[in-house]
């Protein structure tokens, strides 16, 4: 009798315990959104070509958080700096997080492309996230979602956020 107790302990213990067998997994808990809280304001937000959702969010001046990711937040870093600079037909905005030796700098981007007179400007126009570490530049990665685009939005920036006065990259 104890045999046959510890023969079916031991199957059902076998039965139960995890495996590397493929077959249905419990559901994990849901990602959390990449994205602004209920009580921030919005400064940057993009889907990229790779998928990747960015967003930069202000709660208040010096209190501004950069998150990504493509599954939830994977990246969450505080702080951010911002400069701006004015181009003949359009402009630059950029927006810098540093997280240990990695930085993360979103951009917005309008480049005047003619100059002929009485032609029209055909301004060409980009944002995205640049991600560069102590080796140099990790990954450029373009919004690629013009439905979920909000390019950098200067009064909120200007309001969290010191100016460095000059961009982080050129």
């Amino acid at each position: 009798m104890k045999r046959l107790a510890m023969a079916t302990l031991a199957i059902v213990a076998f039965a139960c315990a995890p495996s590397d067998r493929a077959g249905p997994q419990a559901a994990s808990a849901p990602f959390e959104k990449v994205g602004c809280r209920e009580a921030e304001t919005p400064v940057f937000q993009c889907t990229t070509a790779m998928g990747k959702q960015v967003a930069v969010c202000a709660a208040g001046p010096g209190d501004v958080h950069f998150r990504s990711g493509t599954e939830g937040v994977q990246v969450d870093v505080t702080g951010g700096r911002w400069a701006s600079v004015p181009y003949s037909g359009g402009g630059e905005a950029q927006i810098q997080f540093r997280d240990g030796t990695k930085r993360y700098i979103v951009y917005s981007r309008m480049v005047r492309t003619n100059f002929t007179p009485g032609e029209p400007n055909n301004p060409a126009i980009s944002d995205g996230l640049v991600i560069i570490d102590s080796e140099g530049t990790v990954g450029v990665d373009i919004c690629d979602d013009a439905e979920d685009l909000l390019p950098v939005q200067y009064g909120a920036a200007k309001a969290a956020m010191r100016d460095e006065g000059k961009l982080f990259l050129d």
